[in-house]
């Protein structure tokens, strides 16, 4: 463990010519402030302050600190610490800042230091504070242990969250340090994220290829780490002096080469490894494998500072011995990979946390307790002062006594009885193992008294009623400042003691005094002066008589941004309207700092004078404050992103129906505002009772589902078949639909009823229906939906129209499309219908290409303009509908009657179902890219509140004489772009949406669309929809059993696309049937004939009945195909 071995690998990567392709950075010295990140305070000021010759006291004898004679003190220990810890965490940051993509430290791996005690030679643990370093930018990581040692220090120390996973690869049985069995898989929400791989003496190359590449691949694809760490410790090689493996150089290395093939941001950090020369050899071509170059390295080693400990050979390589493989023998490695396969298999899909800001500081930097000089404004510099104040306000219940400030003192005869007296009162503790000999130890434990106290897991914490006062430590920033709910203000508790609320806002803006109270009172001081360091003067506390020491001088108030979110509960409506005044009346409120140049400049396909650096606008959260300009560029792109999905449903309505100009120019009008209006409600989040509240707080706007879209469709052809609406038959055979008005209204009445529904589903905790339909349903569902509409409604749109004409009758209004009445008809499928919209579907590529983030934001709006603009010179488009559309409407101008049509409940049923579905996964969406948590009651409590407006808006929007409306996914892209989650935004979004719909001539030019220009762009949309729901299906683990179930749906989906009369006849046997059994049969033959419902509905069944199975097939697939793809590359290298 001598830093030689750096040293010695330092000088073979610049021998050998690395240094040149990669950069060497002289990291900070971690500072004891950064250490307590992780560790204790005590624990790091023993650190600081042991030598050899008092680390017998400070350690009381070996009891607390550096336990044992693995981890002795020596001269320069906490310096060695800071080097090795400061490199982690530098390299941590390179990779958070974006400025490497791998980093290593091979003077890091200290994996065994816990977080009170050094073990197995490990002082300080640099992987923990280099995770997390790490965790502040990602929301999770992947630590991978191949040291022959268990990491225990790391597993521990994540042991229960579900941000870090830890795998360890290790020796187990009597070992150091005897822990790492595979029931040992985290506690609480981190169950399953420790993962421990045991391995046996003996294992070679072959064998441990054939258990880490599975684990680490199953693992990534199930945790999907956002960043990762590699402890190589190099223990593990063949011939090490402590290690037990056989591994070479090689495999060693191949776990390198095959986490760098994932393609994740990492860091390598070093760790054991006895043998010294090997040590360096292997670190030597691992940091070659990182760089990609380990084919140009030499095996013959070039001359270099250590050339003669590398003799007789000389060469870069570690060979294997002659040792037995126990893994092999008994066969033991075969389950110890099932099991860690199966228990990572039981995992949920890629846990995720919200995103936050990271603070410009750290606390400890702003109370001043790090001795680096570093650059702060005057808001930190503010907010510093305030946190000493607050901080300085302490409980003194547990302040030291006269009889502590005498056995602090400089006597150091009380000191030595002290620590004998200490030495004495000891009985047998919790067991440790040693590293060099694997033989257990007792180490005593400490009690009733100061060191029992802080005895760091060694022995018991005494409870605080049965310790004296005298022998309790101060704990550090142990304030007795509160957050009062009631209040929404800071105040200083003083429970039981008679004392009025002291409000820590009134002491700042009184320099420091709290009215009546002096805290400066020189009567009332007690603090032990000798205790107090220059970065801690003027700690004081606050005990059941008095309010103690003396304060600084005067304090500037807090500034409004600290007091923000309690001046915002208290805001009076007069200072609301001044802050709105300031809005309307300032540059600042209008404009704000964002960057309009960046959302206005386009994407070229080259840049004059190479690449430049394009600044990120900053990211506005929910509450934030939004400049005026700014909220309405985002409003407008959210409802022009979503403005083709709203008004095509109503276009696809009106053309089914075969419905008039006047009245299919009212359907979008009040799309749009019913839109409008229920997404005002969406985005609201109105609280109901207990936990349960009325939309999601997000950005969540709604619109027309295109799963109503689809089923409708089958509804109105079942009403055309048994006669609910009326059809004409030409001579010819060709049938031609009449005018069904009615036939609307009984969708809207159906829907109003089945509404009830997804109501009631919003009640249902989302983990039960996540479990009842898994992405494995809901992906088919979604997938289904967005191809049936293709082939429905899309592609015949592309080819002149999907009304009657794509059949091409001989004769009839329809002989030519859209009719013959158009300005300039031609028969379906004509090369000019499919070239305009070709030409739409191109703008929109062109668009997505060198387009602007507004622009891009509203591809599908550009793709309508450009066609529209080239179909309306060459005298396709009719403005028949411009002219009859009114100048305003608004809703009920139409109405329609509303009944219930039997055989579309069913159907409508399960319309709602996968409407909650769509729900739950947009809503995760939303928050996601918003940066809210998306796991917890709160997460939780969205998702029912989404779900319940969904319902909600499904009853409203029948009302409002629209078909069910759901929540659009479309607006994620928009926020993630703009980088603006704040609802005024959204808000301004609603008005437009209101605003287009109020405005009747503007529908009047959305229906003047002609229908190739609308077919080229929905094709587009529609695929987007397919694709959705095949990025859901991705998150699904194709075993046996889903690929069967898959199969199986899909059987019935794309066979009821492909021949979508299969069905039709299905019931043409049952002869009389009365009204009851006909409309049943009817109902059941809608949703068969609808592809994404018996899709859906195939697969529900098939996930629940079937059960779910050993995976060892599916894994030793996995394995085959690895060790394949490893064979083909051997003979590739040795070709």
């Amino acid at each position: 463990m001598k830093p030689q071995r750096m040293r010695m690998t330092h000088e073979l990567v610049s021998a050998y010519g690395m240094v040149d392709k990669m950069d060497i950075l002289r990291a900070k010295r971690a500072t004891g402030e950064q250490m307590t990140r992780f560790h204790t305070d005590e624990y790091v000021h023993f650190l600081q302050n042991v030598t050899p010759e008092t680390c017998d006291k400070l350690s009381s004898h070996g009891t607390r600190f550096l336990v044992g004679d693995d981890n002795p003190a020596w001269d320069g220990l906490f310096e060695f610490c800071s080097l090795s810890a400061g490199g982690s965490i530098e390299a941590a940051q390179r990779l958070t800042s974006g400025a490497a993509d791998i980093a290593i430290n091979w003077a890091g791996g200290l994996h065994h230091a816990k977080k009170r005690e050094a073990s197995g030679f490990c002082y300080i643990n640099d992987i923990v504070l280099a995770i997390l370093e790490l965790l502040r930018f990602y929301p999770r990581v992947l630590y991978i242990d191949i040291d022959c040692h268990h990491g225990d220090g790391v597993e521990e120390a994540f042991y229960t969250t579900d941000r870090v996973m830890t795998c360890s690869f290790h020796k187990f049985g009597e070992y150091f340090p005897g822990t790492g069995t595979q029931d040992d898989r985290g506690r609480g929400r981190g169950r399953g994220y420790a993962v421990n791989v045991p391995l046996k003496d003996g294992i070679t190359d072959e064998t441990y290829r054939s258990v880490f590449e599975p684990v680490i691949y199953k693992i990534n694809e199930v945790f999907k780490p956002c960043a990762i760490v590699l402890q190589c410790g190099a223990d593990s090689l063949a011939g090490d002096k402590l290690g037990c493996f056989n591994i070479t150089m090689q495999g060693h290395a191949n776990c390198v080469r095959f986490v760098r093939k994932l393609g994740i941001p990492f860091m390598m950090v070093g760790g054991g490894g006895y043998t010294v020369k090997n040590v360096a050899r292997t670190w030597t071509y691992e940091t070659a494998c990182a760089l990609g170059i380990q084919d140009e390295i030499d095996p013959n080693m070039p001359w270099n500072e250590y050339f003669e400990w590398f003799g007789p050979r000389y060469r870069l390589e570690v060979v294997r011995n002659n040792m037995e493989d126990l893994n092999v023998k008994d066969g033991s490695l075969d389950k110890v990979r099932e099991v860690a396969l199966q228990h990572i298999s039981e995992l949920r899909p890629a846990p995720s946390v919200g995103l936050k800001d990271v603070p410009r500081e750290s606390i400890g930097e702003h109370l001043g307790f790090s001795a680096q000089q570093m650059y702060t404004d005057e808001t930190d510099e503010k907010l510093a002062q305030n946190m000493r104040l607050v901080y300085s306000l302490q409980d003194s219940s547990t302040s030291d006594d006269e009889d502590d400030a005498v056995t602090d003192s400089d006597d150091e005869s009380l000191s030595d009885r002290r620590a004998l007296r200490n030495s004495r009162r000891i009985r047998s503790g919790k067991a440790r193992m040693s590293i060099m000999t694997n033989q257990l130890i007792n180490v005593p434990r400490l009690e009733e008294d100061g060191h029992g106290y802080w005895d760091y897991g060694l022995g018991h914490i005494p409870e605080p009623a049965t310790v004296p006062a005298k022998h309790m430590k101060r704990r550090f920033f142990q304030s007795s400042a509160r957050w009062d709910d009631l209040l929404r203000r800071v105040t200083l508790a003083n429970e039981g003691v008679g004392m009025p609320k002291v409000f820590v806002a009134d002491i700042m803006a009184n320099g420091g005094r709290s009215g009546e109270h002096d805290l400066s009172d020189p009567e009332e001081m007690d603090i032990d002066d000798e205790e107090a360091t220059p970065e801690q003067t003027s700690l004081c506390t606050m005990s059941d008589h008095s309010i103690v020491k003396e304060q600084p001088g005067r304090i500037t108030p807090p500034s409004v941004e600290v007091a923000e979110a309690s001046a915002q509960q208290q805001e009076t409506l007069r200072a609301r309207t001044r802050r709105w005044g300031r809005k309307f009346t300032t540059k600042d409120g209008w404009f704000g700092d964002y960057n309009y140049v960046w959302l206005c400049t386009p994407t070229l396909p080259f840049s004059i004078g190479g690449k430049k650096k394009r600044t990120m606008p900053p990211f506005f959260p929910l509450e934030s404050d939004l400049p005026l300009l700014l909220a309405l560029a985002c409003g407008l792109q959210h409802a022009l992103a979503m403005l083709a999905g709203l008004i095509t449903p109503p276009i696809i309505f009106a053309s089914a129906l075969s419905l008039d100009s006047e009245t299919s120019a009212y359907m979008i009008s009040a799309s749009l505002i019913g839109c409008g209006i229920l997404s005002l409600v969406q985005m609201s989040r109105i609280h109901l009772f207990k936990n349960y509240h009325l939309g999601t707080g997000l950005i969540s706007v709604v619109g027309t589902s295109f799963a109503t879209l689809s089923t409708a469709n089958a509804i109105f052809d079942a009403m055309y078949a048994d006669g609910t609406c009326a059809s004409t038959t030409a001579s010819d055979g060709t049938v031609t639909r009449e005018p069904c008005p009615d036939a609307y209204g009984m969708v809207l009445g159906t829907s109003i009823i089945c509404s009830f529904l997804e109501i009631f589903m919003s009640f249902v905790s989302p983990r039960v229906l996540q479990r009842i339909f898994p992405p494995l349903v809901t992906g088919t569902v979604i997938l289904m939906i967005g191809a049936s509409l293709i082939g429905s409604s899309g592609i015949p749109n592309w080819g002149g129209g999907s009304n009657d004409c794509a059949g091409r009758p001989t004769s009839g209004i329809f002989e030519l499309c859209p009719t013959i009445y158009a300005p300039r008809p031609l028969p379906w499928g004509s090369p000019e219908f499919i070239g305009i919209g070709f030409l739409s579907f191109v703008a929109i590529i062109l668009t997505e290409l060198f387009g602007s983030p507004f622009l891009k934001n509203i591809s599908i709006i550009v793709g309508l303009a450009v066609g529209c603009i080239v179909a309306g010179a060459c005298g396709y488009i009719d403005g028949s509908s411009i002219t009859t559309a009114p100048a305003i409407t608004f809703l009920w101008v139409h109405r329609f009657k509303i009944r219930v049509y039997p055989p579309a409940i069913l159907p409508m049923l399960a319309v709602y179902v996968s409407l909650a579905m769509e729900a739950i996964g947009d809503i995760t969406a939303s928050a996601e890219v918003s940066r809210v948590p998306v796991d917890g009651e709160d997460f939780d409590s969205r998702i029912q509140g989404g779900v319940l407006s969904d319902g909600i808006g499904g009853f409203l929007s029948a009302l409002f004489t629209v078909t069910p409306l759901s929540i659009f996914a479309q607006n994620n892209g928009v926020i993630a772009i703009t980088r603006c989650a704040n609802r005024t935004a959204g808000r301004f979004c609603c008005m437009f949406l209101i605003l287009f719909g109020v405005l009747g001539k503007i529908s009047g030019v959305f229906l003047a669309i002609p229908d190739p220009v609308l077919g080229g762009v929905t094709t587009f949309l529609f695929a987007s929809v397919a694709v959705s729901g095949i990025r859901v299906l991705s998150y699904i683990e194709f075993t046996r059993r889903n690929r069967f179930v898959l199969a199986a749906a899909l059987s019935f989906g794309i066979g009821d696309l492909l021949v979508p009369a299969i069905f039709t006849h299905l019931f043409d046997g049952v002869n009389h049937p009365n009204k009851g059994l006909q409309g049943f049969m009817d109902s059941i033959t809608i949703v068969l004939s609808t592809p994404f419902l018996v899709a859906g509905i195939v697969a529900a069944v098939l996930n629940l009945i079937l059960p779910q199975e050993d995976k060892e097939d599916d894994e030793s697939s996995t394995s085959d195909m690895l060790d394949i793809e490893a064979s083909h590359l051997e003979k590739e290298k040795a070709m």
